[in-house]
Formats: C-alpha cells, sequence, structure tokens
C-alpha cells in the first residue's frame, strides 16, 4: 500500500512537471521585492521582503522566479519568518544562503499555491512513517485511578436532544477504534462529532478536528465553539491552525494560534510601523529635496533657452551684460544643489570658466540643455511630480511628523534599520514559540488536512482520538499520516455526494502510467476497503465506480434531516440515499423553486444564454436574501454567467458544482445547461444514470449546498418528461417562481 502511495505521489508530480501550461494550483503576484541585498536579522541570519498584490491566502506555497525558471519551495528553501496581512508584506529567509532574489519593482516573479508543496510533503511523510501507518485498532480509553476506561459521555443540560441513531453514533466513536459516520446535509453530523469532542476534552484529554479545506474547518469549528461556550468549556483549550476567515477570527480570536499575542503584537507591530514610517519620511524628505532641485534647474534653462536666443542680436556689450548675469545665476544655483545625479552631471560643464564670448556660452547652454532635460525627465517620472503637488507632499509631511513626533529624530537610517530587524525578530520568536505552546497546551486542536500532513510530517500529532470531519471529499491518501501511532479514528461525511476533485481525473486509467493517482481521487470512506482489501481491492472498486464497503466495520447512518421539507427528502431517498431519509420539518422550512429558461439557439460549448440572462433577472430584482451561490456543471457556463452578471454579484459567488464543495449559502441558484437527450446539449452531468460522469452525485452536492433556498433555472418542458432522473423529479416538485417579481407563486 505504500509502495503505491509514493508511485501516487511521484506520478501526480511527474504530471505537474511536464504539463506547465496545466498547472495543479493558484497564483499570486510578486509586486516588488525590496532589496537584492538581503538585510542582517541579529543572529547575523538573511531575509528579503516581499511585497505581494493582496494577503498570502496560505503559508505553503512556492515563490518562482520566472526570468531565472527557478522555484523556492516554503519549509524546503526557505523559511516564512513574519507575514503582515495589513502591508501585504511577506518576509523569508533562504536556507541556501547563495540564493539570490532579483530586486526592483515588477520582478517577474509570483507566488504560486502549487500543490506540488502538498504532495511532496505528503511524499515526505509516507516516506518516513511507512513502518506506522496502519489501520488504528487502539480503543478509545482514559486512564483513571482504576486502570484504563472507556471515556464517558459528556452531559450537559444546555446541549440538544439527540435523535437515536445521533446517540448510537456517539457512542460507537467514544468505543471504537475505527468509525464511520454517514449522512446527509441537515442530519447534525457536526453536533454528533461535537458530543465525544467534548467528551474529551472536558477532562482534559486532547484530540484533534481535520477537514479538507479551511472553509469546511471554519464552519465544523465555529459550532463545535459555540457548544463548548454553552456549556462552560474555556475556548483559550481550543486552537484553530492555519490561515481561518475574517468572520471566524473575529468571531473566536482566542483559538487561533497566538490570540493572547495580540496586544503584544499590537504594540511591537505599532513600534514597527513607525520605525518603517521614519524610514519612509527620510526618503519622502529627500524626494522632496531633490524634486525642488530639479523644478529649479528646469526655471534655470526655462530662462536660460530665451536668452541664448535673444543674443543672437544683440550688441557686443548688451551679450556680456547678460551672460555675467546669467552666468552668476548658474553659480548661485549649482553651487546649493545637492542631488548627486544632478550635481555630478552639471559639473562635468565648467561652467566657472567659460568664456563672455557668445558662441562659448551658446555651446555650454546646449550641453546643459542636452545633459539636464532627460535627467530631470527621468527624475520627474520617478517622483510622479506630474502628479503629485507640493500640497500633497507637505500634507504627508505633516502626518508623518505628527506620527513620528522626535523619537528617531537621532538615529540614522543604519540604526533604523537595525531596530526594524530587531522588532521583526521578536515578534517572529514570539509568535512561534506562542504557537508551539498554544499547540501543546490545546485540548482541541483544528486544522486542514494539508496542515497536519506538513506540520506534523514527522512526528503526529500528540492526541487521543482524530475526527474527520467532511471525509466525503478528503482524498484517501490525505488520511494516511492520521494512521500513524494507533491513534482512534473517526470519520463523518456524506459518501453519496461528489469525491475529491482530481486536476488528474482524465489522465487516470486501469493499467496507465498514472493509474495509482487514483488515490487522490477516492475519499476517506474508502480508507476501510484499502485496509480489508488492499490495493487492488481498491482499484476494483474505483474503475467499477462502486461505493465504499463499509460491511465490516462500525457506522452509522443520520437518516433525519432539519434542513430539507418532506417533498425534498423523499426525492433525495428515493434516487440518493435510499436508507429512509427522512426531514424532521414537515412540510414546511426549505423551499424549491424553478424558472423556465428556454435556450432557442444551440450554441455549443455548453453554454446556455437563456439560463445566463434569467440569473441576470434574478439577480437584478435584489429580492435574495442572505448568501447566495449560482452554481452549474459546465466551466464555459461559469465564464458565461460571470460575464453576463459583471457588477451583480462577486464572481467568486459563480463556480462549478465540482468546486462548491465544502461550501453552503443560504440560496443556491442553479444553471442546468443540458435539455437534450442526446447532441451538443444532451445530458452529462445532469444525467444521475450516467455512471462515468456521477451525475447523481453532481446533482445531489449541487442540492446540498443549499441552506434554506433552492432555484432550478433550466428547460422545464424537457426536464419534467424525463423519468428516473434525479433532476427530472426535482423539477418535478419544485414551485414555480413568477418570472416577473421573482416571488413564489401557487
Amino acid at each position: 500500500m505504500i509502495e503505491k502511495s509514493i508511485e501516487c505521489t511521484n506520478k501526480y508530480l511527474e504530471f505537474s512537471s511536464q504539463n506547465e501550461s496545466q498547472k495543479l494550483g493558484r497564483l499570486q503576484d510578486i509586486v516588488g521585492v525590496v532589496s537584492n541585498t538581503p538585510k542582517l536579522t541579529e543572529d547575523g541570519g538573511e531575509f528579503y521582503e516581499i511585497e505581494l498584490n493582496k494577503p498570502l491566502k496560505d503559508n505553503e506555497f512556492l515563490i518562482r522566479d520566472k526570468h531565472n525558471s527557478m522555484e523556492y519551495m516554503a519549509n524546503r528553501d526557505f523559511k516564512v519568518l513574519l507575514v503582515n496581512r495589513v502591508s501585504n508584506k511577506l518576509f523569508v529567509t533562504f536556507i541556501n544562503p547563495l540564493v539570490k532574489l532579483p530586486s526592483g519593482i515588477k520582478p517577474n516573479m509570483e507566488i504560486s499555491y502549487d500543490l506540488k508543496v502538498l504532495v511532496l510533503n505528503q511524499q515526505t511523510l509516507l516516506k518516513e512513517h511507512s513502518f506506522d501507518i496502519a489501520v488504528p485498532t487502539l480503543k478509545p480509553t482514559q486512564e483513571t485511578s482504576a486502570g484504563y476506561q472507556y471515556v464517558e459521555r459528556f452531559e450537559h443540560p444546555s446541549l440538544p436532544n439527540l435523535n437515536h441513531e445521533q446517540e448510537q453514533a456517539v457512542q460507537m466513536m467514544l468505543m471504537q477504534p475505527l468509525s464511520f459516520i454517514k449522512g446527509a446535509p441537515g442530519v447534525g453530523k457536526t453536533l454528533t462529532v461535537a458530543i465525544p469532542i467534548l467528551s474529551y476534552i472536558s477532562k482534559g484529554i486532547p484530540v484533534a478536528i481535520i477537514t479538507p479545506t479551511n472553509v469546511s474547518l471554519d464552519r465544523s469549528m465555529s459550532a463545535i465553539n459555540d457548544l463548548c461556550i454553552s456549556v462552560g468549556i474555556d475556548l483559550q483549550r481550543v486552537v484553530r491552525l492555519g490561515t481561518s476567515s475574517a468572520f471566524y477570527a473575529d468571531a473566536y480570536p482566542q483559538t487561533l494560534e497566538s490570540p493572547d499575542a495580540q496586544s503584544y503584537l499590537k504594540q511591537e507591530e505599532l513600534d514597527l510601523l513607525l520605525l518603517e514610517t521614519a524610514l519612509e519620511y527620510r526618503s519622502l524628505e529627500q524626494q522632496i529635496k531633490k524634486r525642488d532641485e530639479i523644478i529649479t534647474v528646469e526655471m534655470l534653462l526655462e530662462d536660460m533657452l530665451p536668452q541664448v536666443q535673444s543674443l543672437e542680436k544683440a550688441s557686443q556689450d548688451k551679450r556680456i551684460s547678460l551672460i555675467k548675469m546669467v552666468g552668476i545665476k548658474i553659480k548661485m544655483v549649482l553651487s546649493e544643489l545637492t542631488t548627486e545625479a544632478l550635481k555630478d552631471l552639471i559639473g562635468d560643464i565648467n561652467y566657472q570658466n567659460f568664456s563672455e564670448r557668445y558662441e562659448d556660452f551658446k555651446k555650454y547652454a546646449q550641453q546643459l540643455v542636452i545633459k539636464v532635460v532627460p535627467l530631470t525627465k527621468k527624475e520627474r517620472d520617478l517622483l510622479r511630480i506630474n502628479s503629485l503637488n507640493s500640497d500633497s507632499y507637505g500634507n504627508r509631511i505633516e502626518l508623518y511628523e505628527e506620527l513620528i513626533g522626535v523619537g528617531y529624530d537621532h538615529l540614522s537610517e543604519v540604526d533604523i534599520n537595525k531596530q526594524i530587524s530587531q522588532v521583526k525578530e521578536k515578534i517572529t520568536n514570539f509568535e512561534k514559540e506562542y504557537s508551539t505552546k498554544k499547540v501543546q497546551q490545546a485540548y482541541l486542536t483544528g486544522m486542514t488536512a494539508d496542515s497536519y500532513n506538513s506540520r506534523f510530517k514527522n512526528e503526529p500529532l500528540n492526541v487521543q482520538h482524530i475526527f474527520i470531519d467532511e471525509g466525503g471529499y478528503m482524498p484517501i491518501i490525505k488520511v494516511f499520516g492520521m494512521c500513524r501511532s494507533n491513534i482512534p479514528l473517526s470519520i463523518l461525511g456524506d459518501p453519496n455526494q461528489l469525491p475529491p476533485v482530481s486536476d488528474m481525473k482524465n489522465e487516470i486509467t486501469e493499467g496507465g502510467k498514472y493509474e495509482a493517482v487514483l488515490l487522490y481521487g477516492m475519499s476517506a470512506f474508502y480508507l476501510a476497503t484499502l485496509f480489508e482489501y488492499g490495493y487492488e481491492g481498491l482499484k476494483r472498486t474505483y474503475f467499477k465506480n462502486k461505493d465504499a464497503d463499509l460491511a465490516n466495520v462500525p457506522v452509522v447512518e443520520l437518516v433525519k434531516t432539519h434542513r430539507f421539507g418532506n417533498k425534498l427528502a423523499d426525492v433525495l431517498d428515493a434516487y440518493v440515499y435510499k436508507n429512509g431519509f427522512t426531514s424532521a420539518l414537515g412540510d414546511g422550512g426549505f423551499k424549491l423553486e424553478y424558472i423556465d429558461a428556454v435556450n432557442e439557439r444551440a450554441h455549443g460549448s455548453r453554454i446556455n444564454h437563456a439560463e445566463a440572462n434569467t440569473i441576470y433577472d434574478i439577480l437584478s430584482s435584489n429580492k435574495l436574501d442572505g448568501s447566495i451561490a449560482i452554481l452549474t456543471p459546465y466551466k464555459n457556463q461559469v465564464s458565461h454567467i460571470k460575464k453576463t452578471t459583471k457588477g451583480l454579484v462577486d464572481p467568486n459567488q459563480i463556480m462549478s458544482i465540482h468546486r462548491s464543495q465544502g461550501q453552503e449559502w443560504d440560496t443556491v441558484i442553479i444553471s442546468v445547461v443540458d435539455y437534450q437527450s442526446r447532441g451538443s446539449y444532451g445530458m452529462w452531468f445532469t444525467s444521475s444514470k450516467n455512471k462515468m460522469s456521477e451525475g447523481l452525485k453532481v446533482i445531489n452536492t449541487a442540492v446540498s449546498r443549499a441552506k434554506t433556498r433552492l432555484i432550478l433555472v433550466g428547460h422545464y418542458g424537457f426536464w419534467v418528461t424525463q423519468k428516473d432522473e434525479l433532476l427530472g423529479e426535482l423539477f418535478r416538485n419544485a414551485q414555480k417562481l413568477d418570472t416577473n417579481q421573482y416571488k413564489s407563486v401557487a
């Protein structure tokens, strides 16, 4: 198994390196590197200051030097010292001191959140811990005076009551070394997993919750944090690793890696701001001085040129008089220059010794114009003098003087840079020490699978139980790192939704070069299949499109949803779950609606203009409450809807159904696109009978993203005639939406 897993990572990396045009990740521009000569820290180390075009998204990334075709990987080639998310600055130090980055503005570099980084972390873990990866067999226990016993279920009057299946799941997780909880949206999976988590942490026993993405982690931890607060558990013992959303950070700041450090860090960061501002102030003073000198020289030239022309016809006496007067002015102006570029250049023209002869003066004037005008233009462009007037400079100086006061007046530029290095080092060291201490003292640690496999690839996290939420779209290969040290493992999720997104899905063929990469395309629910039947059994399951075999492992299915009403629950049970899936809401709550949008002419390439225009009308009405997402099965339609609705909605809220995994919105609008049985608009991702496209899971995933309202936009006349199709049944059970007012009508 481990050999195939390592082969999987090798093939993934090989594909990535051979397909540069299909980079498996996201890019972010570097807009500037502060210096090509690294600045020294107190301990003699070196670091670069890198300015980004927007905040850093994740601490796992590559720095890509496009000019030299070089890639540098975080934690392998360089270390991240500090991330300033306010100024969008990144401070890194290179492990190899010979590495030199290009400096200046627009250095032809970029940050890449390339999956290569994550794959290499996964590969390192697999190679170093192949002997330790195995199905967990140790049952969850706690040490007591009477020996090791099962962890008792946590009880508290403020906790919601659980139904029978939820209670079964809780007891299973507290007693079994490996357990699975299956359930559709709204059945209370997060509440169910929260009870054993509370059972552990209330007794001071450390556990971890791990999810596939930061979005799903924030959602799971928010629910658990709220329960902790309701039962009086201190969130100081909860830590959320990695990059959280602003919403989560504002709601639960004490759970972040360095929350208690905020007051300390704010003071240090203020000191850093003042020091950096002092440097900018010094630089600004020099810029203003240079600007004033440039303007003075330009005025000198403006005076000289007309006088040179007027001397053409002047008498000899007048010529001598004017030349003397201009010569005195030139000497006075140039003797006061401090801008070295101007001073040195003009100094080459020996203005002190030119004769009073007109021809000599004319030659001197011409030399001055030829040499100075290009220079002053260059300096003018550099300083943006044309767009910044004296008042704006003056206002900035006043602002800086008010901010700085006189605290740094006595310091040289070298001293200020030295203090900046000291403050940055203090911040970096404090954050590092605090983060380590926070994790060591935490009873609940939350993180993504990628974060776990990166930060704990050398040694597993010291916890007594690992809970995986949203396991339905966590790649099975990422779970291997959690199968070390015989730690009990519980996996929750909905295996009836789309599997993990794999950019190489089309490359994976049975017996083919990239066959082993299927480990990135199968979910954590196949873990039992792998451990029982090995890689060959897993491979057969993958290529025959079979569900995970959980017959011989502890599993509980949660079947009562608090999200969908009776009609939708019945439809999903008949087509998807087939386990008695039912609603706890009756006929109320969730809205299922449709708008008929008939595409009158085929455009090919899975673009449906009628549906895009209808969605434009819906959004223009401003009658949708809460969060909104527009989903569609096809990438071309995503692009077309973004273009059609530009300015009405954040384009990030428009995406393919495959990319919506792990996210939820109050209202979801689905652009169906297809409206034919076959042909250019024949059913593909939309057909629940199509096992190759996994159409059933595609539509179920789309439906599951909606929390309160689902609007289907498509060819109603076609879909209501499609028997044994999930989408057809949804249209048949949906309520028509008034196309004039976009309000529900009977």
